[in-house]
């Protein structure tokens, strides 16, 4: 089984990241296969009200809409 660890800040440095990749240790010292996603590195958009209706049109988002209803 592998782990997905989420650093859940945009800020470079953050303490979310610095968390994780602590409980990334911790992980594999007790052989656990883990990944850390850091958001500051994912390069997310900033998201503006006004691009709501292009986000909501996209293929994955309408997928996401079916799952959820």
């Amino acid at each position: 089984m592998k782990i997905l660890l989420v650093s859940g800040s945009s800020r470079a440095n953050s303490q979310s990241l610095k968390v994780t990749k602590w409980l990334e240790s911790q992980l594999q010292k007790l052989g656990a296969d883990s990944e850390i996603i850091d958001l500051q590195s994912v390069n997310l958009p900033l998201v503006h009200e006004d691009i709501w209706d292009d986000i909501a049109n996209l293929p994955v988002a309408k997928n996401i809409k079916k799952i959820l209803e």
